[in-house]
């Protein structure tokens, strides 16, 4: 598979030579630029998220490693460690809105996160949709660790929007999937449980 930040380098630099300002405008050049070197900075951050959260599905599918609510539990808490680093790492970022050449590049950035999130949270769906009642009463705090996932997923796309003017079209189907794990949340918890 091609590293997405390759991909984003090349149709940068075609970018870049293709549509090269007039040296009058030195000043726009210069903050396209530095643009380009924070996605790039962000492309690496993407590549260091995903690497981590492509061994959760693993571990949801793997049940040699353990019963399936252990690795559920697992896969849990690395995606309630992982994203908030992760949003961590883009506010450090500290950058206006990003548009341009360097906002088209960053939708090559977005996308493969949230297909990536939105494919774990629906193998997390359906992983729920399997399990008895009664197992899933077993998971401590279910309530507070389901909101907890979906409110990071939510920092994770405000993070995103504070720097892109297009987040793709990979949004939809994350916020699809968020949805129906909420859902499938809901009708798991007793009454006084869901919130």
């Amino acid at each position: 598979m091609v590293a997405i930040k390759n991909i984003a380098i090349l149709a940068a630099a075609t970018s870049v030579v293709v549509a090269a300002p007039a040296p009058a405008n030195a000043g726009f050049q210069r903050m396209e630029v530095r643009q380009l070197d924070v996605v790039d900075d962000l492309i690496h951050i993407g590549e260091t998220f995903l690497h981590a959260i492509t061994g959760t599905l693993g571990v949801l599918t793997n049940t040699s490693n353990g019963t399936q609510l252990q690795n559920l539990q697992k896969a849990l808490d690395s995606l309630n460690t992982q994203i908030p680093s992760l949003v961590k790492d883009i506010n450090g970022l500290n950058i206006p809105v990003i548009s341009g050449i360097a906002g088209t590049v960053g939708s090559i950035v977005v996308n493969p996160i949230f297909k990536t999130l939105a494919l774990i949270v629906e193998t997390i769906g359906a992983t729920l949709a399997s399990l008895p009642v009664d197992a899933f009463n077993t998971i401590q705090n279910p309530a507070k660790i389901f909101q907890t996932l979906i409110k990071n997923i939510g920092a994770l796309i405000d993070a995103f929007k504070k720097i892109f003017s297009n987040l793709g079209d990979a949004l939809g189907s994350l916020n699809s999937a968020t949805s129906s794990l909420g859902s499938e949340v809901s009708s798991k918890l007793p009454p006084s449980s869901a919130q």
